[in-house]
């Protein structure tokens, strides 16, 4: 079981950073993407490079934000 949410982080530039933090609620093992924003897309190629490198989780629970948009 994987469960992600998006963290903002500061840079001090014009831009921000989002993450995607993936946790395993049976290991508790945490694993952080970087996303480019808040779309579906960058959360869809966020979790495609978790799948990538981990293997497919067999079940996907979500914070349900509110901040991510389509």
């Amino acid at each position: 079981m994987a469960r992600w949410s998006l963290v903002s982080l500061s840079i001090r530039s014009a831009s921000k950073a989002w993450v995607a933090v993936f946790v395993c609620l049976t290991t508790k093992a945490v694993h952080l993407e970087l996303a480019r924003d808040l779309s579906t897309a960058s959360l869809l190629g966020a979790l495609t490079q978790f799948s990538g490198g981990r293997g497919r989780p067999s079940e996907l629970w979500s914070d349900n934000a509110t901040l991510a948009s389509s």
